[in-house]
């Protein structure tokens, strides 16, 4: 948490300093700015302010607006001024992009564990996605990837369908969702537009900060970090690795026909970590092959 004086109040504040540490309404409040800020109708100056306006808890009525009437130049000039040092705190929204700040979601921590619609409520997976099953993770993937590239709210709405489900009856398994059903949630998705579109943001963002983690950074499995993003990286020959879309579909028939975790719909219900977690092991077999095929030529 930030902790920060304001003389324009006479108090030190607390407020939040990474994603981690937002309520659910802070988290919204944000999200709505945010997608003001990539709309263009705010500036990131004025957005920052507003951020670290609400997360402070400090209210600017008409009051303070009479009150400044009597300021000199000096005083309002400082009094503003360190509103604006203080909204740079705010920074932990953004990334830098080509020189320029961007509006960034990178928490892969769950800040919507649950959503409600009507008197329904629906839990989402744990962080980073550890609880979901490789088929779950596919068809997500597919509807996050239509999404993004026609915009089309059915799809946004059928990937939070996908992600968000009610709670399973009888014993929980690690996850009290509901069993994955995709033809129950494409039938249950239309409920899903009645989310308002910051929520639904947030499941489309977190879901691709989750999807960049496991690809790109350091996980942690059995204490030990280890770095997935071998099996995503393009080929030695220069070649784009195809591991999404179909190559999700050959990495699921690949993992089949080995037989470790059985077949097909065997190898869907699968955690997906653990699929990740076989094809890393074979990428550390293959190395090791290659090693010492190597080192035998260079005899």
């Amino acid at each position: 948490m930030n902790v920060i004086e304001i003389p324009e109040i006479g108090k030190k504040v607390s407020y939040p300093s990474c994603w981690e540490e937002l309520n659910r309404e802070q988290l919204l409040f944000i999200i709505r700015q945010g997608l003001r800020l990539i709309a263009g109708e705010t500036s990131v100056l004025e957005f920052k302010v507003l951020v670290f306006y609400h997360l402070a808890g400090i209210k600017r009525g008409k009051k303070h607006n009479r009150r400044d009437k009597f300021l000199t130049r000096e005083e309002y000039e400082q009094k503003y001024g360190n509103i604006v040092l203080a909204a740079e705190t705010v920074s932990f929204v953004f990334a830098e992009m080509d020189g320029e700040l961007v509006f960034n979601f990178d928490c892969v921590t769950n800040l919507l564990p649950t959503v409600r619609i009507g008197r329904k409520v629906f839990h989402g997976p744990d962080t980073a996605l550890f609880n979901i099953t490789f088929g779950e993770y596919q068809v997500a993937d597919d509807y996050y990837r239509k999404y993004m590239e026609s915009k089309d709210e059915s799809d946004l709405n059928a990937l939070c369908a996908v992600l968000y489900r009610p709670v399973r009856s009888g014993i929980e398994s690690g996850d009290i969702r509901e069993e994955f059903n995709p033809h129950v949630c494409l039938k249950r998705a239309g409920k899903f537009r009645k989310l308002s579109f910051e929520e639904r943001f947030v499941i489309l963002s977190w879901f691709s900060a989750c999807d960049h983690y496991f690809k790109s950074g350091e996980i942690e499995i059995d204490g030990r970090l280890i770095s997935l993003a071998p099996l995503f990286k393009a080929s030695d020959s220069g070649e784009e690795d195809n591991s999404e879309g179909l190559g999700l579909t050959g990495i699921l028939l690949g993992i089949a026909e080995n037989g470790v975790f059985g077949t097909v719909e065997e190898v869907k219900r699968t955690n997906l970590y653990s699929v990740l977690l076989r094809l890393y092991l074979w990428y550390l077999d293959n190395k090791r092959l290659e090693k010492m095929y190597a080192n035998g030529k260079s005899k």
